[in-house]
């Protein structure tokens, strides 16, 4: 079992993470190791400045590769809120199980970043003054017990109407979707911060598939802040008749809310040039059986990354799309053609009528926004401020912006 992790959110988990690499047939790396101060977040925000240049780009690669043969692969982090575990704010994330020779790309992936000159194994940066035989008692202890219950049975079906992946696997009968995938990522040593700008990024050949787009292109992220390139690059594809939809988090349920405010800048123009906008709103999303279901008294906050291109194309995988993701992350994705697939995407997730949102649309004067939603009673609701979100609080990260630049997001 190999385990590599970015080291940006490893606070504190160092005796963990050591007693597993204890373990047998176990190794633990981590990608652009904090040095100093790790054991503490204070002491390493510290270090974060003091070493901003090299500290500041991050592994933002999602990856999961068993025996060779099957992988998965796309926007979800291993923590309890990706997981539908957390009892304050969850995350709605999608990935895909693959097998084939798409396998062994992503596998080679992996390899490429284990042996990067920016990976190191644990031991050289972390140390611990215990014996392997009390790391591995801690963990245990950390690791069971009432802390740690079990996760709830999944639902089966789910939302594409299958059962649980582990009866499928078990039952040895899985409804697999035959198509052409390949697997594609930064490299590794994007994240030096050296020599210019590479030409080949997944955010590069994200846009060149983009721009040969048909008839449309439905765009799912989280953290959207397109810049005026991309509102460029978004005006000539609706000049060519291709119809752009983005689907996006709300101010009020973003986890990262300086995003929305950057984000914010740029909705007038794309709603001028035309394209179809949504954000994902808790409220919304709790009108829904379902996901009122899933969520209980949770927030649930967008974070599939996924793009389907006139409904022949799924591009997915790790990458937002923002500055962050094109200049700073290395990101890792997978494009398939699978007419079959698109469509059962569009279907799962309603993506011909979204619910679950709010449609951004311009205020009759043409040059504000305003918020549409369907009200319990069929009829639409209409907001001119930024739904289930404060004045004080659009201040205040108002105020914030203006000392984050743009690219840093």
């Amino acid at each position: 079992m190999r385990l590599l992790l970015d080291d940006f959110y490893t606070a504190g988990l160092d005796p963990l993470l050591l007693a597993l690499a204890t373990e047998p047939n176990a190794e633990v790396r981590l990608f652009n190791p904090f040095v100093n101060g790790r054991a503490h977040a204070f002491t390493r925000w510290i270090d974060f400045f003091a070493d901003f240049r090299r500290l500041n780009h991050r592994m933002h690669n999602k990856l999961f590769v068993a025996d060779g043969a099957f992988a998965i692969a796309g926007g979800r982090n291993l923590a309890d809120e990706y997981f539908l575990r957390s009892t304050t704010a969850n995350f709605i994330d999608l990935e895909v199980v693959m097998a084939g020779p798409v396998v062994p790309e992503l596998a080679g992936i992996f390899d490429r970043y284990w042996n990067s000159e920016v990976v190191y194994p644990l031991a050289t940066v972390a140390a611990s003054p215990d014996t392997p035989e009390q790391l591995r008692s801690a963990f245990e202890t950390a690791t069971s017990g009432p802390g740690t219950p079990e996760p709830e049975p999944p639902d089966a079906p789910d939302t594409f109407g299958e059962g649980p992946l582990g009866e499928q696997l078990d039952s040895g009968r899985m409804p697999w979707i035959r198509a052409l995938a390949q697997a594609e990522a930064d490299s590794p040593t994007k994240a030096l911060g050296e020599g210019p700008f590479p030409t080949e990024t997944l955010a590069r050949s994200t846009q060149a598939m983009a721009a040969q787009a048909r008839s449309e292109i439905t765009i799912v992220s989280p953290y959207f802040i397109p810049g005026d390139e991309g509102v460029a690059r978004i005006r000539a594809l609706r000049e060519r008749g291709v119809q752009v939809t983005v689907a996006t988090n709300s101010l009020a349920d973003s986890d990262e809310p300086l995003v929305n405010i950057h984000y914010n800048r740029y909705r007038v123009a794309l709603l001028q040039a035309g394209v179809t906008l949504y954000e994902v709103s808790s409220h919304q999303l709790k009108r829904r059986g379902q996901f009122r279901r899933l969520l209980k008294q949770a927030r649930g906050r967008l974070h599939a990354k996924l793009a389907l291109i006139d409904r022949e194309w799924v591009l997915l995988g790790s990458m937002n799309l923002d500055p962050r993701s094109a200049r700073l992350n290395t990101e890792v994705g997978v494009r398939i053609r699978s007419s079959e697939l698109a469509h059962a995407l569009v279907y799962a997730y309603h993506m011909d009528d979204i619910d679950g949102v709010y449609r951004v649309a311009l205020q009759p004067d043409g040059q504000n926004v305003q918020w549409v939603s369907t009200g319990d009673d069929g009829a639409d609701e209409v907001l001119t401020e930024e739904p289930d979100s404060s004045l004080l609080t659009r201040l205040q990260l108002l105020l914030f912006s203006w000392f984050v630049p743009t690219d840093q997001l």
